[in-house]
């Protein structure tokens, strides 16, 4: 839970959470994802700015040869310093970083439950 999460982030550990959907009651947020209305995770955002811990962007795919291609972005480190703590600024550049990768590899990203709210749908 989430007590284990921040024993693991004060204890300077890595904490691996998906940003891509939002899963069961996690805590969420309503946020523009290709150009259309997605219900996307904030809690990473939370625990990040609540531990101090710099918030990463992972990512991995593989390469026409076959091989693991991985990236690594600092998205804490990219902001200036009073943005850090912002959850909606920092949250903005995880789903800019997701998108841009994405994009990219996008015949790699598998997803097997909806992101996009339907038309109609509560946003709140």
């Amino acid at each position: 839970g989430v007590r284990a999460l921040l024993t693991a982030l004060h204890r300077k550990q890595i904490v691996l959470l998906t940003a891509d959907r939002a899963l069961g009651a996690s805590r969420s947020v309503v946020h523009p994802f290709f150009g259309a209305p997605a219900r996307l995770p904030i809690g990473l955002v939370d625990l990040a700015i609540r531990t101090g811990a710099p918030l990463l962007g992972g990512f991995c795919w593989r390469t026409p040869s076959g091989r693991t291609g991985m990236r690594i972005a600092h998205l804490t480190m990219r902001l200036p310093p009073e943005e850090q703590s912002d959850p909606s600024r920092l949250h903005a550049e995880l789903v800019l970083e997701m998108e841009r990768t994405i994009s990219a590899h996008h015949g790699q990203w598998v997803v097997f439950q909806p992101v996009w709210i339907d038309e109609g749908e509560d946003q709140s």
